[in-house]
């Protein structure tokens, strides 16, 4: 008879509502909260560890302390760009049960500037535990952001001060995007001709949609179609639905100016854009 050794193995467990999330910080390329939840099968032992692979994400460099529900119970440090070890310094636990720990943005961990995809971003989770290892655990349950990168630009023609003028948002995103998902136009000092109506007939890369104009002074819209990524979404409000640009003109790259998508797949919020700027004196600069 051949007695056959086989190494014990670890068991996590990460499927909603576990998994991987942001807190305080929702924008790509900056700063966040990262929340981790979790559950465990075969549970811990002292110095036990965990690894988290962040696929995109940096290097924090930061010394911090672990927060959360169960922060007592941990030691976090970075190994390298995008990947956490956390030491198990708690009770020794053979039976199942759920942890819950934060990376604090004191510890240096942003967003990466290309979002983070819908399920899962290529997160791994690896254990080394004296009851057993798990070498490489997915973590699909990841709160997706959404990202434009670089490439979202804002145009008027003519552009000429406090005159009707069409507008034109391009942008290209590294999410898919879904029809029925939202986006928000924020345009501070425009403003509706008097005799023109709230609603607006306008086209969503190349399809016919309705916006709706705002005494908030923004434009809301639901996307008519599915938009897969790296497609440019471009969105068209034609001269004749009457938006008036601001008397003073639009200074370029305007701050206030943003672009807001309620995106399934990957939201962004407010983000300001590429806007060309617009004279005071009927002059294009």
């Amino acid at each position: 008879t051949v007695v056959a050794n086989f190494d014990p193995i670890a068991a996590i467990v990460t499927n909603s509502p576990r998994g991987v999330g942001f807190l305080n910080g929702l924008d790509f390329g900056k700063s966040t909260d990262l929340s981790f939840k979790f559950g465990m099968l075969t549970g811990f032992s002292p110095y036990d560890h965990m690894d988290l692979k962040l696929p995109g994400f940096e290097n924090g460099g930061q010394n911090f302390l672990v927060e959360g529900q169960d922060s007592a119970n941990f030691v976090g440090m970075w190994m390298g760009a995008g990947h956490l070890r956390f030491y198990y310094v708690g009770h020794s636990i053979d039976a199942y049960r759920e942890y819950s720990l934060l990376v604090p943005q004191s510890s240096g961990i942003k967003i990466p500037f290309e979002g983070v995809a819908y399920r899962g971003h290529g997160m791994v989770a690896a254990l080394d535990t004296q009851n057993g290892k798990e070498s490489e655990h997915t973590i699909n349950n990841v709160q997706p952001v959404g990202s434009f990168t670089d490439t979202c630009r804002v145009a008027f023609e003519p552009a000429v001060a406090k005159e009707k003028t069409s507008i034109t948002v391009t942008c290209v995103g590294e999410m898919n995007l879904l029809a029925g998902d939202g986006v928000t136009l924020y345009l501070p000092n425009f403003a509706l001709s008097v005799n023109d109506t709230s609603i607006m007939n306008v086209t969503v890369s190349g399809a016919l949609a309705f916006a709706y104009w705002h005494e908030m002074q923004m434009v809301t819209l639901a996307i008519p179609r599915n938009i897969p990524r790296h497609s440019p979404l471009q969105i068209i409000i034609p001269l004749t639905e009457g938006i008036r640009l601001p008397s003073e003109g639009v200074v370029k790259d305007a701050q206030g100016i943003k672009l807001k998508v309620d995106a399934l797949e990957g939201p962004v919020p407010p983000t300001s854009v590429r806007v060309q700027g617009v004279g005071a004196l009927n002059q294009t600069h």
